[in-house]
C-alpha cells in the first residue's frame, strides 16, 4: 500500500493559481511531488481513478483584504479544493493520494509505504522505518537550496539535472489521468492512453 497526502492551509497568492487552464490546480502544481515519490519508491503507475470536489465558497466577501501569505478567498476560483486518487501500480500494489487546500491550521504532508514486514514513513525530507530493523534518516537543513541550485545550474549551463525531464512528464501523466477519470465519471484511466510508452503488461 502506498499512501500519500498533501494538505495546504489555503491558496497560494499568484493570480494564476486558482485557474485550472493556467496551473492545473493543486494536483499538478503541488501534490505532483507525492506522485514523484511514489513512482521512485514503488514503481510505475498503471492506472488512476480520480474524484474532485469544491467544498467551500471561494468568493471574496466585500471586506476581504488578502493577507501576505496563503489566501482564504480568490476571484475566479475554478479549481478543485479537494482531490482524491486511487492508483494501481504495475506491481499490483494500490496507492492513494488525497489533497486539500481548504484553509485550516497548518501544512500537513505525509507519505507511507506498507510492505511485507516493513512500514516506511516519510514526513517532509525525513524518513523512518520499522521492520527487521528500525531506523530513521534526517535530511540536511539545506536540502531545499540544494535542489533549487541544481536546477538553476542546469538551466544556466545548458546541462542536465540528476532527475531527467521525462520523469516529470510521467508523474504529470498521473495527474492528468486523474482529471480525465473525473471527466469520465470516475472510472479508471490507463496511463498508457496518455503516454503509450508507459504501456505495461499485467
Amino acid at each position: 500500500m502506498v499512501q500519500a497526502h498533501y494538505y495546504m492551509p489555503g491558496l497560494p497568492s499568484p493570480a494564476w493559481w486558482p485557474k485550472m487552464e493556467l496551473g492545473g490546480g493543486q494536483l499538478v502544481e503541488q501534490a505532483t511531488h507525492m506522485l514523484d515519490l511514489g513512482r521512485f519508491l514503488a514503481g510505475e503507475v498503471k492506472s488512476v481513478l480520480g474524484q474532485t470536489a469544491r467544498v467551500r465558497d471561494w468568493t471574496p466577501p466585500p471586506d476581504y483584504e488578502p493577507p501576505g501569505g496563503l489566501l482564504s478567498y480568490a476571484e475566479g476560483f475554478d479549481i478543485p479544493d479537494t482531490t482524491a486518487l486511487i492508483l494501481r501500480y504495475a506491481s499490483g500494489a494500490l496507492g492513494t493520494l488525497s489533497c486539500s487546500l481548504v484553509p485550516q491550521a497548518a501544512w500537513d504532508t505525509g507519505f507511507r509505504i506498507v510492505a511485507d514486514g516493513l512500514l516506511v514513513t516519510i514526513n517532509g525530507p525525513n524518513a523512518s522505518w520499522v521492520g527487521d530493523e528500525k531506523g530513521e534518516a534526517t535530511a540536511d537543513p539545506s536540502w531545499v537550496q540544494a535542489v533549487l541550485y541544481e536546477f538553476l545550474d542546469a538551466v544556466q549551463s545548458g546541462g542536465t539535472t540528476s532527475v531527467p525531464y521525462e520523469e516529470g512528464v510521467k508523474s504529470l501523466a498521473i495527474s492528468l489521468g486523474g482529471y480525465e477519470s473525473v471527466n469520465r465519471g470516475g472510472v479508471p484511466v490507463e496511463l498508457a492512453e496518455l503516454l503509450p510508452e508507459l504501456a505495461i503488461n499485467g
